[in-house]
């Protein structure tokens, strides 16, 4: 727990430095090496995730991520979700050679999907 703590207060402190934007469903993450990344679903972010998962809606990544989470499925959604916050990220795999596990990654996604309000309570939700 002391961990998760530390993680997500560097994580706020440095989303105050970088101006991350809340409005805009911007949430901020802090790698194990301390890099820190923005992760915004954006439109396009769920029209990355919608073909890279081949699901008809994003609503269905639920159901998707309960048949079983897998490399590929987190690469596929942090991948789209950092190009919705400006990275410049060509090949989803590239997100594999962060420094962060499983539980990590998971509770991204579901930082940002609760942060874009579009799913709602589902969203709040970890994936």
């Amino acid at each position: 727990m002391t961990v998760v703590n530390r993680h997500a207060r560097r994580a706020e402190a440095s989303e105050q430095r970088r101006g991350v934007n809340r409005a805009r469903g911007e949430v901020s993450i802090e790698l194990d090496n301390g890099q820190t990344i923005t992760l915004c679903l954006t439109l396009k972010a769920m029209a990355e995730i919608e073909n890279g998962l081949d699901i008809d809606s994003i609503a269905d990544i639920q159901a998707v991520l309960e048949q079983g989470i897998s490399a590929k499925k987190i690469a596929i959604i942090l991948g789209a979700l950092a190009r919705g916050g400006g990275m410049d990220i060509d090949d989803d795999l590239d997100v594999l050679e962060w420094q962060m596990d499983i539980p990590g990654a998971v509770d991204a996604i579901g930082k940002a999907f609760a942060a874009s309000s579009l799913m709602g309570d589902a969203a709040s939700k970890n994936p």
